[in-house]
């Protein structure tokens, strides 16, 4: 008689318990979901602030005279910001964590590049976006941070695809309605740099409500580290440094790009150059996913940053060549190539050995500084050769063979995947 009982206990015990266990996991599984749309805000408004400047040259332009090798400079300076900090910005980021360091980047672009608007000269304006390349420093090292505490490495590439979506979206948002939608309905590129501030500054604040810092031992250790342990721990990894190379080379070819091919199509008479233009990121939008989930699926990451490095050094030269629907298709598949590195790039970068947890984002900032340093000539170099010999040639064939150089040394990298983040913790 007393079996009966017994058995109602034992059956109805795990009913009881099955549902809250389900809740607890759906609630976490959501959770770091929702991270994922509150980083891709946060990258989307950022990259829009300063994406919006080279269709706005020309207006620009009839207040402050530009030339386009300062056009370059101007576009390019977020990048030699973004390198000049991101080391530091990474160690940062690892004593001070990531709600206060991204709070703090959209905060310090809301501010800043909200005074651009009374910017009178060249100097004044290239100063006040140098600063905004410094916030942007931050984001790439918190991404990476942020994701690898929350994703095992089966699932990190979709994220890292999907959070890194918002780069092109943000850089295509930029330049196809900063002079057609943004200029003509906030009075000017004056009006477009307040518009873009008051959109970081509610980011912002947003953040910093509603983001939670996930606890870690090794986050605790992490914050007892000097900086110079932090960089000597990451320093000495030589995978790294293939990865830094892959960076230059994809950062030099990315901003000598995006920053001339509106103006170098507007003088082959194409019109809509900026829309056109735009195409690359848009397409890239569909890349950047897509990539990382086929590169979580087959359980390989090189593959989809070389042949991509080769697929966009074969079109660039067709850029000058090509009209029309032809012109169109190839814009679309060169976006769609390079939205799948950089996730990639990164995702690779977080699996290596050796780079814990305390260690993520100054690894990456090791990276984006040496990338983004070499990323800032590639718009000056490249202008600077146009205005030279009055040809956009010399310019597109040579970021087309820095990208095939990008192909041949990734191909040296070794075959490295790891199952979980668990790994990390060590």
């Amino acid at each position: 008689m007393i079996c009966l009982p017994c058995r109602a206990t034992k059956s109805s015990s795990p009913v009881r318990k099955k549902p809250l266990v389900m809740s607890v996991a759906n609630h976490q599984n959501l959770f770091r979901w929702a991270v994922v749309a509150l980083l891709f805000l946060c990258i989307l408004f950022i990259e829009m602030s300063y994406s919006c400047l080279p269709p706005l040259f020309s207006q620009i332009s009839q207040d402050i005279p530009l030339s386009k090798v300062q056009m370059g400079m101007i576009y390019g300076v977020v990048s030699l910001a973004a390198a000049g900090f991101a080391l530091i910005g990474g160690v940062l980021s690892d004593i001070i964590g990531s709600r206060r360091a991204i709070g703090g980047a959209l905060l310090t672009v809301a501010v800043f590049g909200g005074m651009r608007t009374f910017a009178d000269s060249v100097t004044e304006l290239t100063a006040l976006t140098f600063i905004v390349g410094l916030a942007l420093a931050l984001i790439p090292p918190n991404v990476a941070k942020v994701l690898s505490v929350r994703f095992p490495q089966s699932e990190l590439g979709r994220a890292y695809g999907i959070v890194l979506t918002a780069v092109p979206i943000g850089v295509g948002l930029g330049i196809a309605t900063g002079a057609s939608v943004l200029a003509p309905n906030f009075g000017g590129w004056r009006g477009v740099m307040e518009f873009v501030a008051f959109n970081c500054l509610m980011m912002g604040v947003f953040w910093l409500l509603v983001f939670q810092e996930k606890k870690l031992a090794s986050d605790e250790q992490g914050k007892l580290r000097m900086i110079a342990e932090n960089i000597k721990a990451v320093f000495p990894i030589k995978d790294l440094w293939r990865i830094a190379v892959f960076s230059c080379c994809f950062f030099f070819a990315m901003g000598s790009l995006m920053s001339l091919l509106p103006i170098v199509l507007e003088e082959r008479g194409i019109a809509r150059s900026g829309e056109l233009a735009s195409l690359i990121m848009w397409a890239s939008v569909l890349g950047s996913p897509l990539g990382g989930v086929a590169s979580d699926k087959i359980g390989k990451r090189k593959p989809f940053l070389i042949i991509p490095a080769i697929v966009m050094g074969l079109c660039i030269p067709l850029f000058l060549l090509l009209t029309g629907i032809s012109l169109t298709l190839l814009l679309l598949i060169a976006g769609f190539a390079s939205g799948m590195i950089l996730p990639i790039m990164l995702t690779t970068l977080i699996g290596l050995e050796r780079i814990g947890v305390s260690h993520i984002a100054t690894a990456v900032g090791l990276v984006m500084m040496v990338g983004n340093t070499v990323g800032f000539t590639g718009p000056i170099i490249s202008g600077a050769l146009i205005d030279l010999s009055g040809s956009p040639w010399p310019s597109f064939l040579l970021t087309s063979t820095i990208l095939f150089i990008a192909a041949a040394v990734i191909s040296t990298f070794p075959h490295q995947v790891r199952q979980s983040v668990e790994t990390l913790n060590n």
